[in-house]
């Protein structure tokens, strides 16, 4: 039984269907107001989506970022906005390189 109900949603992961799940209608609806929604977002899909905004590189230095969590709503105009307050937000440093790139790497231990 494939009918999708009002307020359901089901993703597709590598051509596989997921489970139906509950749908976020503000989450789903963001882009139409030129806003990203993360909701417990690993930081690795995160940056990944945030490359489509933006044509400089950014790169994660360090695997073990990738499974930090990013919850928050952002304006999808300005990414480097997003990018400058992922220090606050998370245990990261985001270095701007000469060349617009963005390097974002584990935040130093200051004793």
């Amino acid at each position: 039984d494939v009918y999708k109900r009002q307020g359901q949603q089901v993703d597709s992961i590598g051509g596989q269907l997921m489970p139906v799940a509950k749908a976020d209608a503000s989450k789903a609806m963001a882009w139409k107001d030129d806003r990203i929604v993360f909701e417990q977002t690993p930081l690795d899909e995160a940056v990944s989506l945030l490359r489509h905004y933006r044509k400089a590189p950014i790169e994660l230095s360090d695997p073990g970022l990738a499974a930090l969590k990013v919850t928050g709503v952002f304006e999808a105009h300005n990414v480097d906005l997003l990018l400058g307050l992922l220090p606050s937000i998370l245990p990261v440093a985001v270095l701007q390189q000469g060349d617009g790139s963005v390097r974002i790497q584990r935040k130093p231990i200051t004793k």
